[in-house]
């Protein structure tokens, strides 16, 4: 639980003022957070936001989009890889953000979801390139997502996105 009572003046003659700022986390992510005017307002939000994320372990899934996923996989790894990896995912973001994976929710992601965005990089500009053999990196990336997903947001993450990932991956007609 996290209640914090700030306080603060707007000028040296005013009353200060008093405000309760209510914060929840999970696994030590902070999920939502709100300010009140009284304690027992924030105590009460509290509880029941609390309560949303403790019914059950996929409630992060409910509400997070693929989209919101893949920034926050960009922001968390930032510092913790090499330049060089961090730019080749900087560079296969084009294939996310724009892409029918976008919108999807996390709770939603399913092979079938995989098998779509495949598709509709089949039909991109940029599948045309002679240079083009497969898609095997943008799979690598998307992996590499659902793996960091499952590792740091989501232990109980469903992992069908991945299976279906991993079988078309060893599809060599790509």
């Amino acid at each position: 639980m996290a209640i914090i009572k700030r306080r603060y003046r707007r000028k040296k003659q005013q009353k200060p003022v008093t405000f309760y700022r209510a914060e929840v986390y999970v696994e030590g992510v902070r999920v939502s957070a709100k300010t009140f005017s009284t304690r027992r307002e924030a105590v009460l939000w509290h509880e029941k936001e609390k309560h949303k994320f403790t019914l059950s372990p996929s409630s992060l899934n409910d509400r997070m989009t693929f989209e919101e996923c893949f920034k926050k996989f960009l922001e968390d790894t930032k510092l913790r890889i090499l330049k060089i990896s961090y730019q080749k995912y900087e560079v296969h973001s084009i294939y996310f953000y724009n892409s029918p994976l976008a919108k999807v929710k996390m709770s939603e992601l399913k092979g079938e979801k995989v098998v779509e965005w495949i598709d509709w990089l089949k039909k991109k500009p940029t599948a045309q390139f002679q240079m083009r053999k497969s898609f095997i990196e943008e799979l690598k990336s998307l992996r590499a997502v659902l793996n960091w997903y499952k590792n740091f947001l989501n232990k109980d993450f469903l992992e069908t996105g991945e299976k279906t990932a991993e079988i078309i991956f060893k599809d060599s007609h790509l």
